[in-house]
């Protein structure tokens, strides 16, 4: 196992997994997941938990259609090989995201999220087994003129 090409693979899969996002390219994304995958999102003291790549679509897709941009920028990540087939990370992500408010102009909500993440590898490719997204700040503002 040569562990910088498995930790750039793992890098790879973070920064698709982004990507996917930004494109709108759900039902992509949610193959990024394990078929029994767990997506944990916490965020002002709740925590929201979907299991599976259906689930996990579903409710991604119904967050992201509240907004029309989307942008992920990912900063720095560390992962850790466990063994050949398993291994954990923990990256940061940017988000900014725009779209209507109660009131029907945009609004820009910028989030501090941080990932922890568990990995399993099959078939030759890595795989998001659990995400624990941990919105650490939020920023919610006018954009626009």
């Amino acid at each position: 196992m040569n562990q910088t090409e498995e930790k750039m693979a793992l890098q790879e899969l973070v920064d698709t997994f982004a990507i996917l996002a930004d494109e709108m390219k759900l039902h992509e994304q949610a193959q990024l997941f394990t078929e029994d995958g767990v997506l944990e999102s916490h965020a002002a003291g709740q925590t929201h938990r979907f299991q599976g790549r259906e689930e996990i679509e579903k409710s991604c897709t119904a967050f992201m259609n509240l907004f029309h941009t989307h942008f992920h920028n990912n900063g720095q990540a560390v992962f850790e090989l466990r063994d050949e087939t398993h291994a954990t990370g923990t990256a940061y992500n940017l988000t900014v995201l725009i779209g209507k408010n109660e009131e029907g102009t945009d609004q820009m909500i910028t989030n501090g999220i941080v990932y922890h993440d568990q990995y399993v590898k099959q078939d030759g490719s890595w795989r998001i087994a659990k995400r624990e997204s941990n919105f650490i700040w939020t920023r919610t503002e006018k954009y626009g003129a």
